[in-house]
């Protein structure tokens, strides 16, 4: 009679989930993931500023001696769990246990690791979302299965900007490249080379439809992003990336609803480095896996995958856990712009 366990051992868990190819997130890029014995996550704030200059001396001179800040604003917080489990149906426990078909067998056993896909992917998804609030938004605002709490990352009040009432993009006493100017110029004294602008698609084609648009770049016939951007790079102003993807929110009724990453209406525009780290520690699971020598687990496992059983009901759940937290070593660096009013 098989069980599930007998077939599917922690390691192999562990080694599915660091070989699978999960299609990439775009946060990735510009907080890629670092993986440390940690459980909370400090780092100082603005600390990629511009390089501060030694000085030349003469012979025999004294070198010059470096000052320091009278204090070090620094951020520090503990690292989230996030995890997601899906039972394993006592009609599954009991299939499995009648199972003589080698095919019925691994039919039941490629049902798990499906199962352990969605788990992976559901946190992936929560730790990309954290990712975009913190680079649209500057903070954290948490309320969920049983958490409530915020983290803010210090983004500069001057860098956080609305302008989607008076002066919206796209209406006639909007300004949208005089934004960009001021914007740009806002983050070049805090020494950063505004390169990117990343939003959705409403806000590209708010600009491309807007009439100042033509004004500024000529009538080109029919206006496309990648016109538009050409001619941004060449007038020395940041371009335009959208990210359009979406993921779905289990509400309390059971129902699915569909958002997007990116707020709607918003931008964020930026220099070329990447904004932080996607810090990811130790969890609990972790801990008891390296009790076990036959599993050897690498920097790579940022997400862990268990089988956990439960007596009363008899049942088994197949269960995804990270620790996690993005940093934003950037947060200097950023512009957050509404541009457009939010849509319901």
């Amino acid at each position: 009679m098989p069980r599930i366990e007998d077939l599917i051992s922690a390691r192999d868990l562990q080694n599915y989930i660091a070989e699978r190819e999960y299609p990439a997130h775009l946060g990735e890029t510009l907080f890629p993931n670092k993986k440390s014995d940690i459980t909370s996550l400090r780092y100082v704030l603005g600390a990629n500023h511009a390089p501060v200059s030694a000085s030349i001396r003469a012979v025999d001179a004294e070198t010059q001696v470096g000052g320091r800040q009278a204090e070090i604003d620094t951020f520090e917080h503990d690292i989230f769990t996030i995890a997601r489990k899906i039972p394993m149906t006592e009609k599954f426990i009991l299939e499995l246990s009648r199972a003589t078909d080698t095919g019925l067998v691994q039919s039941l056993v490629e049902g798990v690791f499906n199962d352990l896909d969605n788990m992976v992917e559901a946190v992936r998804v929560r730790v990309e979302r954290m990712r975009m609030d913190v680079l649209f938004n500057g903070k954290l605002e948490i309320n969920e299965n049983g958490f409530v709490g915020e983290v803010d990352y210090k983004v500069p009040g001057d860098h956080q900007i609305d302008v989607s009432t008076a002066t919206a993009w796209g209406t006639a006493n909007g300004d949208w490249i005089k934004d960009l100017e001021d914007w740009k110029q806002l983050l070049q004294a805090k020494g950063v080379v505004a390169s990117r602008i990343l939003t959705t698609g409403e806000v590209v084609q708010a600009v491309i439809r807007d009439p100042n648009t033509i004004r500024y770049i000529g009538n080109v016939g029919y206006l496309t992003e990648n016109i538009l951007n050409d001619w941004l790079y060449s007038v020395g102003l940041p371009t335009f990336a959208t990210y359009e993807d979406i993921y779905g929110v289990e509400l309390n009724d059971g129902s699915i609803e569909q958002r997007k990453y990116v707020p709607s209406g918003k931008l964020a525009l930026f220099g070329s480095d990447i904004m932080g780290e996607t810090q990811f520690g130790i969890t609990a699971e972790e801990v008891e896996l390296r009790l076990d020598q036959s599993i050897e687990l690498t920097e790579q496992n940022y997400i862990i995958g268990a089988i956990e059983r439960q007596f009363d009901p008899v049942q088994r759940w197949t269960k995804a856990v990270a620790r996690a937290l993005p940093s934003f070593s950037q947060a200097h660096a950023v512009i957050q712009a509404q541009v457009l009013p939010a849509s319901v």
